[in-house]
């Protein structure tokens, strides 16, 4: 019999920072909750479901809490894979274009000479 785990459950840090920033926390008060620079590549990388650091995460849910008083909105992790709440936009397979047979070239073999043995 195959035992199923319960969903793990992680915060939506995403979300958080969505919703942060439409309550008008700037990014800088988040960094400074953070301990750390929030650049636009870290909130990429979140949006996709990458986990933030240790003491970057505690930062923001403390910044959450404190900012809007509402629990921690959560979404379920899949180990190996990254939490999503976006629908997957990821480049698709195409075919290639249906291109002209090769020519077929003849070429004459070259002749080479051997070499002489040194004695």
């Amino acid at each position: 019999m195959i035992q199923r785990h319960k969903p793990t459950q992680t915060p939506d840090w995403a979300l958080m920072i969505e919703r942060l920033e439409s309550v008008s926390v700037t990014r800088s008060q988040m960094a400074e909750a953070m301990g750390a620079q929030i650049t636009d590549r870290m909130i990429r990388f979140y949006r996709t479901g990458m986990q933030p650091a240790y003491f970057r995460g505690v930062g923001l849910v403390t910044l959450w809490t404190e900012t809007t008083g509402e629990p921690v909105p959560m979404t379920e992790l899949i180990r190996g894979h990254r939490a999503s709440r976006h629908q997957d936009t990821g480049p698709r397979v195409q075919n290639l274009p249906a291109w002209p047979p090769a020519v077929p070239v003849a070429v004459k073999p070259v002749k080479r000479r051997k070499a002489k043995a040194e004695a």
